[in-house]
Formats: structure tokens, sequence, C-alpha cells
């Protein structure tokens, strides 16, 4: 096997968060072989910059070369340069590429440290925005954004792709316009073609984490990565590294790395859904309730008894009788009406603003998708859900949140009802991707729980519960890290007996209309 190599050029963090030691992690992470050459060693951790020393010009120079000499580079990300001297430097040195093969180039025009401390000489704004026009693409922040375009730094998203507009015609480049730094909800993201046009836009609801720090360097390294793999697609690049990074936020709080603004987890698909050897390794030794790893890791027996039962192995070869998925539908109907209002309980007892919004939408949602099954599958076949009643195993597992919520106990209630964003976007994008096809009776739910929004809300249920997780932690609450452990559990095995249900001996199954052929309607 052949790994593209993707060069970094940047500054240090001895911590790994950010800078070059951050680029290597995320370019192996997606598949690269990360070289790299040092432009300054930065003493900085989570709390901040404390003193950083450029790199002689000529010890840079000679540590491109040594590569360029050694290898093919596939692409190339620049991050920290910081004075006039390390610009030049690297402008020479790409300029002599033969410009028929040079690798894509992208730049991270490294100003100002997470932490809000300076890491670049403002004289050498112009070398910086010469080098610039070498570039395949630059991602500014907005405070970046607004140095290079000499403008104040934007307030809205709108006003900084404005700023990219400018700046991507000026300078004859794609530019990244990012939102991360503004403060809205969903945080906007979007890329620029050297002409002027939007090329991608992505969106993407705000984690709630202060540990952001190296989203800059990470999402520039995971460009150029994936443009090493394919070097003319620089839209996808832009929103596959994008949707990289909104998973690695995500989890930032599960790694609860440092003291400060801690960073965001790279590795993150090591230790969350597939929970891999190197994930139980790093659980060695440590209480598995105190991590969502190790609550994951607790839940394998769980799901891997969900993967074995009929119902869910005909729905996904698409076998399933509609009888059976029609009585699943009546009681999915009916758990969503309760499952809405223990969102609503959780709204309504969340710490911050930010967990407030995201538990209201989730509640919303889950109205509107009661009434798109209501309406699209079961009326459409004759169907009534106002006259039927809940099952046994629908009763006990709403009891079980809304209890929770009805009690006022926050942490317990985001606990147990996590596994229902978490088990059904699993066993849901599972299914999608290995029997969704154009004529599946069922292909409009499968894809509904793969659906990247879908994704996005139990990535942001997931940071919530393991900050909650971490703050008790950090308190020594033994006691509500258990209660919140077992709920989670518990509700996982509830998971399991509702997609059984539909096949319990004692199940009065709903007559079906033969009218309509097929799934046409979204039911999901």
């Amino acid at each position: 096997m052949t790994f593209p190599v993707v060069l970094t050029i940047a500054g240090t963090d001895p911590t790994s968060g950010a800078g070059l030691q951050a680029d290597c992690k995320t370019i192996t992470t997606l598949g690269g072989y990360a070289v790299s050459a040092i432009t300054a060693v930065v003493a900085q951790n989570t709390q901040g910059v404390s003193t950083f020393e450029q790199v002689d010009a000529q010890l840079l120079c000679a540590q491109l070369d040594s590569v360029r000499n050694d290898t093919h580079i596939n692409a190339i990300k620049i991050g920290m340069l910081g004075s006039t001297t390390a610009i030049e430097t690297v402008h020479s040195w790409i300029e002599e590429f033969d410009p028929s093969c040079q690798p894509p180039i992208v730049i991270d025009p490294v100003m100002v440290a997470t932490s809000g401390d300076s890491l670049f000489d403002p004289r050498a704004l112009d070398a910086l925005k010469n080098l610039i026009k070498l570039a395949t693409v630059v991602t500014p922040n907005t405070s970046e954004l607004a140095t290079l375009t000499a403008q104040p730094e934007a307030n809205t998203f709108a006003e900084a792709i404005e700023q990219g507009l400018h700046l991507a015609k000026e300078l004859d480049v794609h530019v990244v316009v990012k939102g991360g730094h503004l403060g809205e909800n969903p945080v906007q993201d979007a890329i620029i073609s050297s002409s002027g046009t939007i090329i991608e836009r992505t969106s993407h609801t705000r984690v709630p984490t202060h540990r952001t720090h190296g989203t800059g360097c990470a999402l520039s390294s995971a460009i150029a990565t994936k443009l090493a793999f394919q070097p003319a697609g620089l839209g996808a690049a832009f929103t596959e590294a994008r949707a990289w990074l909104q998973h690695t936020i995500a989890q930032a709080d599960a790694l609860a790395f440092g003291k400060g603004n801690g960073p965001i987890h790279h590795t993150a698909h090591i230790t969350d859904e597939a929970v891999t050897a190197p994930a139980r390794i790093l659980l060695a030794g440590r209480d598995p309730r105190q991590t969502l790893a190790g609550w994951w890791e607790a839940s394998t027996r769980v799901r891997a008894q969900i993967d074995e039962l009929r119902f869910v192995m005909e729905l996904g070869t698409g076998t399933l009788p509609d009888e059976r998925f029609a009585y699943y539908l009546q009681q999915d109907a009916l758990y969503l009406r309760e499952y809405s209002k223990a969102l609503a309980l959780a709204a309504d007892l969340a710490p911050t603003l930010t967990e407030q919004r995201f538990w209201m939408q989730g509640a919303h949602t889950c109205l509107i998708a009661e009434r798109q099954l209501h309406d699209s599958w079961l009326v459409s076949r004759g169907v009534e859900v106002e006259d039927i009643e809940p099952s046994a195993i629908t009763r006990a597992y709403t009891r079980h949140f809304l209890n929770a919520g009805r009690a006022r106990r926050y942490e317990e209630l985001i606990a147990a009802v996590l596994p229902c964003y978490w088990v059904y976007q699993d066993v849901g994008d599972r299914l999608n991707r290995e029997h969704n096809r154009v004529d599946h009776p069922y292909r409009n739910w499968l894809a509904a729980y793969s659906d990247p929004r879908f994704e996005t809300s139990t990535l942001s249920a997931r940071a919530i519960v393991a900050h909650h997780v971490e703050r008790a932690a950090m308190r020594g609450d033994e006691g509500l890290i258990a209660r919140m452990y077992d709920a989670f559990l518990a509700s996982c095995e509830y998971e399991r007996d509702f997609f059984d249900q539909a096949y319990a001996a004692d199940v009065v199954l709903p007559s079906v209309s033969r009218e309509v052929d097929g799934l046409v309607a979204a039911n999901a």
C-alpha cells in the first residue's frame, strides 16, 4: 500500500494540540504519510503561549530540501511562519517546483493562537499575501481574514463571506470562510473560488465545548490530506474535512486534556463507535464509567444482540413484512411523543443556553418525525395510531427517562435519552451502507438514520453528556457517574427490546392495506 505524502510546514506545540504535531496526527488519521519542516519552536500549552523562537532560514530551507530530495510530495500545508524571513524562504522554495507538477498548497495564515497570543510579525503581511498567491486555498479565521483584507473583523457570516470574496479576487486564490469564531448557531463555513463564487457551504450544530485548541490547524491539514488523494477535488476535500473536524470537536470533551482551552480529539474514531484495540488500551486501568468510550464498550453485548434480531436483519434485507414494520411504526409514533416530552424537560433543566437550545430543537424534531411517520406510511396504508395503546416495552422505556426528567435529575435524563440518538444512528448507518438500494422497501427509513444532520445531532448529544460526565469526575461525584452510566445502559437494553417487540408472541399486528406498493414517501 502506498500513502500520499503530505508536508506540513509549521511551528511546534509541546502538547500536540495544534501546530506541526497536530498536523501530523491529522494527516495520519486521514490516511496520509506526514512529513514536516519546523518554522518555529513554540513553548505553549492549552493555557497559552509563553515564548517562541524562529528557526534559522538556512535550517528551515535544509529541512524542506531534505524532504523534497527524498520523496514525491502530494500536498503541502503551511501554518505558522511568523516572520518575513521565514515567509520568503518558503516562497522561494515553492517557486523551485516545476509549475506543471506543483502539489496542492493549503495555507493557514496563523497570526494569533487560540489563546489570543500573537504568533505573527505584522510587518510580514505583504510577504504573506505574496505567498498566498501561490496557494491552492487559504483558510483564515475571521480575525485573520480581517487583517488580510484590511477591514474590521466580521460580526456575521454574511460579512465574512463578503471579505472572503474580496480576498479571493485580490489574491486569485480559493478561500475557506470559517464561522466558528462568530458565535452563531449553527456554525456555517464556505469555500469561495478564486473567481469569487461559492463552491460549497456547510452548516453544523455548534458543539457546546471550550475545547477548540488547534481547530484551524486541523481543518487546513485535513483539506491538504484530502487533496493529496484527489488534487482536483477541492469542494469535496473541504466538505469531507469539515465533517471530520465536526466529529473531533464533538469528542473533545471525552478526551478532556489540559487545564485550559483543550484540544480537539484528532483520533476520535479510534475511541468511539468501533472501540478498537487501541481504545481498549486507553481504557485499561480506568473506570469505564468515566468516559463515553467506556459506556460504548460496555454496551457491546447489547448492540451485538440488536444486530442479530430477526426484525433488524429483515429490515436490512428488505424482507420484513409490512405488518411487522407497521406495528413498529405505531409504537415508534407513540414513543416519539413521550420522547419529545423528555427532551423538552431536558431543555427546561439545561444549565446553559446552548444545551437548552439543542434539546428543545430535538423535541421539536421528534414531533415533526411523529407526524411524518403517521402521514407518510401508516395513514397511506389505512393504519391508525390514535386508537392503539402503547406496548409494555414502550411504556417501560418512556417511563425510564421521563421519571428522571420529572425528578429533575438532568444528568441522568440526558444519559437515558442518549441511546435513542447513538444506537439508532449506529444501526441505521450500518444498515444503510450495507443494504440500501433504489428498490429497497424501507430505503427512506434507512437513509433517515444515516443522514448527516442526524449524525451531527448525535455527536452534539454525545458531547453534552461527555461534558457532564467530565464535570462529575472532576468533582469526584462517583455516585452521579454511576447513575448516568446505569441509565445509559438501561436505555440500550430498552432499544434492543423495542426493536424486538414486533416479533413478540402476543403482538396484535395491524391490518395493512395492500393498495400502496412499496415505501415511497419519507417514513422517518
